[in-house]
């Protein structure tokens, strides 16, 4: 096995990603001999492939577009002939700490096996996922799966069976372009949808697209703003303790509200020049 000495940025996450979920859409079967783990194409039009050479292979410039039976990733020398532990070593970023995942896509890595982390949930079909792979452990190929803060790993988010756990991951920065990072969750996004900064129909769809958004992200955020318009509103009070040297503006920018609904919350606060340490504030 090999590692590339000198590997390259070839795509943006967005397109890491999206040509992902481009493979997961196919008909696939794990299969882990050469060339067939190189997302081979076979005459039944099923892609072959299995959890490492999935990534290397895109991480190679796979053309997730050509469906010609045959076609696989010869050239590996972005990345190299590398094992599991190969691709993460070249990662950057590598920790243990789930909980840091965060808005940013992944390699995940547990001995013998790897996966990708989408940076964000994907809805499909009511199903919660956060993650791609390819593995015989479910319905033996590529297919969306889901991690959670301690690394557990699911077939989906709710399901009570796990399959194992993550141990590490790492970000690929030397071969995707991560400042393009969405940075809000998709729910987050649903949410902005429903406070009409979209606005609606073709209007919304060319604005999402504008900030980044495929067409299969957009479908998500439509499913999450469906649910979210479903469930009873909620209201949850949201306080905040001042500490030492904070004034009221600073703490409305902190929570991205504008300081005079803050000021209406709290009609009892007279002067907001003299807040002090360890005075209570309304925020929501």
């Amino acid at each position: 096995m090999a590692i590339a000495k000198n590997p390259k940025v070839i795509m943006t996450e967005s397109q890491f990603i999206s040509r992902l979920q481009a493979l997961a859409s196919r008909k696939t079967y794990y299969k882990n001999k050469y060339p067939y783990n190189l997302c081979y194409i076979h005459n039944d039009n099923r892609t072959s492939a299995d959890c490492v050479n999935l990534i290397k292979a895109l991480l190679n410039g796979y053309d997730v577009t050509n469906t010609k039976p045959g076609y696989y990733q010869r050239d590996l020398s972005n990345t190299g002939d590398c094992t599991e532990a190969e691709l993460l070593c070249q990662c950057t970023d590598v920790s243990s700490n789930f909980k840091l995942l965060g808005g940013q896509c992944a390699i995940l890595y547990m001995k013998g096996h790897v996966g990708v982390y989408l940076g964000r949930d994907v809805v499909i079909n009511g199903n919660v996922y956060n993650v791609i792979e390819c593995t015989a452990s479910w319905e033996k190929g590529i297919l969306y799966s889901y991690v959670d803060i301690t690394g557990a790993r699911y077939k989906c988010k709710g399901m009570t069976r796990r399959n194992g756990t993550w141990t590490q991951y790492g970000r690929p920065t030397k071969w995707v372009d991560m400042a393009t990072t969405v940075k809000k969750s998709l729910q987050e996004v649903a949410k902005d949808v429903i406070s009409g900064k979209y606005g609606n129909g073709t209007d919304r769809t060319k604005k999402l697209k504008a900030e980044g958004y495929t067409d299969e992200q957009i479908k998500q955020i439509q499913s999450l703003v469906n649910e979210l318009c479903k469930q009873p509103s909620q209201t949850t009070e949201v306080w905040h303790t001042v500490k030492s040297g904070e004034i009221a503006s600073v703490i409305a920018k902190k929570y991205g509200v504008k300081l005079d609904s803050i000021k209406k919350l709290n009609p009892s606060i007279k002067n907001w020049n003299l807040i002090y340490p360890g005075q209570k504030i309304r925020i929501k």
